[in-house]
């Protein structure tokens, strides 16, 4: 009688060693984060900024997951955030210009234009953002030419994810007790980061991590609609130098802004509450255990 042949194992339970998941995927993301850069140098979209942005978040993400396995790890990550940080200005312009535009009116649309004009300035100085994403990717073409060795990626990635888990967890607490927009914004930055970094292990744990990254992006856009609303309010009342004709309506869309802001702030203790009785568990179902310990 024929011997049986062995199931094929899907993906996420194949062995592999934790160095050389980091290598393959470090190779993926840099080809992603360089079309972004080609076509930021090309055009400088709205789109390409954040593009950019979020290519930089994702591979930061990586890179801090395997960290301690890879000492060059920490000064890839400390470029790609300084080139984050050098487009901030320009995507936060991006995200204030589009709001002034959805506005009819014609002083608010004198005020836009005035924005869109120094968006133009910022948008045609890419020399930094050129310079700043070539030096990341070459320092990404070492870590993505390392050879696999050392421990398997099953041993290794449930105590990182873990620790993500539990920072996560203190900052959803933090703003059930204080909804202010501190713990707001906190909260909204561990939910980044435990999402892009279920997204970098999707291939490892399967389908329940799509659900989680799923509920964490609702997270995301939830508290966003919060902090860029109250964002934009407190920058209109900060705006100085306008005609006399120019400052009732902008005082009138400043105090839109405020009152959707708060519209959307009511509702955040519910829906947080709402979070944690139904999504939290598809995190929970998503997350690996770590042997003879609680994660």
């Amino acid at each position: 009688m024929a011997p049986r042949k062995a199931a094929k194992l899907p993906s996420h339970k194949v062995p592999q060693p934790a160095v050389a998941f980091l290598a393959r995927a470090v190779r993926d993301q840099s080809a992603t984060m360089a079309r972004h850069l080609a076509t930021f140098e090309s055009f400088a979209t709205p789109e390409s900024v954040h593009g950019v942005r979020v290519a930089c978040r994702r591979m930061r993400a990586l890179l801090s997951l395997f960290r301690p396995l890879v000492p060059a790890a920490r000064p890839a990550a400390d470029k790609l955030r300084a080139l984050a940080r050098g487009l901030a200005e320009l995507r936060e312009t991006d995200v204030f210009l589009q709001r002034l535009q959805a506005t009819h009116k014609p002083e608010i649309q004198a005020l836009a234009a005035r924005l869109a004009a120094r968006r133009d300035e910022l948008a045609a100085d890419k020399s930094g953002t050129g310079t700043a994403g070539r030096a990341a990717l070459l320092d990404l073409a070492a870590i993505a030419a390392m050879p696999g060795k050392g421990p398997g990626l099953a041993a290794y990635a449930p105590a990182r994810l873990a620790r993500l888990r539990r920072r996560f967890r203190k900052a959803l607490h933090r703003a059930r007790q204080q909804c202010n927009p501190a713990n707001c914004h906190a909260l909204r930055l561990r939910a980044k980061k435990l999402r892009y970094a279920l997204e970098c292990l999707h291939d490892h744990l399967g389908k329940p991590s799509r659900k989680a990254g799923l509920a964490l992006q609702k997270m995301q856009q939830h508290l966003g609609d919060y902090l860029d609303a109250r964002g934009a309010a407190v920058a209109l009342r900060g705006m100085t130098g306008f005609k006399d004709a120019a400052a009732g309506p902008v005082r009138d869309l400043a105090r839109e802004l405020q009152r959707e802001a708060r519209r959307v702030r009511a509702d955040l203790p519910r829906w947080l509450a709402d979070f944690v009785q139904t999504l939290w568990l598809a995190i929970k179902r998503a997350l690996p255990r770590r042997k003879g310990r609680r994660t």
